[in-house]
């Protein structure tokens, strides 16, 4: 079994980059660039560069505000505990920044989870964020999203193994929920679902997804392809 975890709003508790604009952003400069995004002048990969681009504080700073700020859900540390009793394969696919996700998840003692993100890179004099790369896509997946988190499913599908996609939001949560054989789906992901004909299972805290993988590592039985 595969299981593929988006990180704000599903894997933690809050939305990790809204939480760090907020505490180190400037008004005007993110209210500007908010405006361009919502009126959709600019994508979200655009939108999500402009918004690191206008930050002052350093790359420590974010780092240290994101261990100190961004909690994980209910249930987190059972569903990885679950993954790894039945020996599958568990990754957080997120289309936000690895300088918040990973340190947020070390905090959490969870470093030893595999990401898959936006990776930044620093510009050691300054310590300030001086460029973004972007992971392997799939056509399915388009440019503007940031991260194709459809893609860290190829090989799982290619050998039909069960793969289980955990999220709350729309463009590449959508995606990924079209091509899983196992939803869990929370706010507008959950609501997408449901307007598609997706079948998903709700939650809140994680400890249903970690009942689900427990059940699924003792029962073998053969699962379809996709929803």
């Amino acid at each position: 079994m595969l299981i593929v975890l988006d990180f704000d709003d599903t894997a933690s508790s809050v939305n990790g980059a809204r939480i760090l604009l907020r505490e180190l952003g400037v008004d005007w400069t993110r209210s500007e660039i908010r405006e361009r995004f919502d009126s959709g002048e600019t994508t979200f990969k655009r939108y999500q560069e402009e918004e690191f681009d206008a930050l002052t504080a350093s790359v420590a700073e974010i780092k240290n505000l994101a261990s100190d700020m961004i909690p994980m859900r209910e249930g987190l540390s059972e569903l990885i505990d679950a993954a790894k009793a039945g020996g599958h394969q568990l990754v957080v696919a997120s289309a936000g920044l690895d300088i918040y996700i990973k340190p947020a998840l070390h905090a959490a003692g969870l470093e030893d989870v595999d990401v898959i993100s936006v990776s930044t890179t620093t510009d050691e004099e300054s310590d300030s964020i001086s460029g973004y790369v972007y992971p392997p896509s799939e056509s399915r997946c388009t440019e503007a999203w940031a991260v194709c988190k459809c893609y860290p499913m190829r090989d799982a599908l290619r050998q039909q193994d069960e793969v289980v996609f955990v999220g709350d939001g729309r463009m590449a949560d959508t995606c990924a929920a079209q091509t899983a054989d196992t939803v869990f789906a929370r706010s507008r992901l959950l609501a997408y679902c449901q307007s598609e004909g997706i079948e998903a299972t709700a939650f809140d805290g994680l400890e249903p997804v970690a009942e689900y993988i427990r059940s699924r590592t003792t029962d073998k039985s053969p699962v379809g392809m996709g929803n």
